[in-house]
């Protein structure tokens, strides 16, 4: 997207702020990666909020690149 080819990460509903942006630029197609929060207490949508999140993209103008989470156990060893 832009100059530099930058593709946002969605991780709340205050991203629709961002659409109206682009919208009000003329720009129709915005690459974005969605970010779900998986149990680190970090950034993402909750899996409960998915339903809504789904609903609301549908009708913005952001086209998903890709779906992710940080590691829900990254600082505990590994067990084997």
């Amino acid at each position: 997207m832009g100059q530099y080819s930058l593709e946002p990460v969605i991780y709340s509903f205050v991203y629709s702020i961002v659409d109206i942006f682009f919208k009000k630029k003329g720009i129709r197609e915005i690459p974005v990666h969605i970010e779900i929060e998986t149990g680190m207490n970090r950034l993402g949508f909750a899996v409960k909020d998915i339903p809504a999140l789904i609903g609301k993209l549908n009708n913005s103008s952001f086209i998903i690149q890709s779906v992710f989470s940080h590691l829900a156990a990254s600082e505990e060893p590994a067990t084997g």
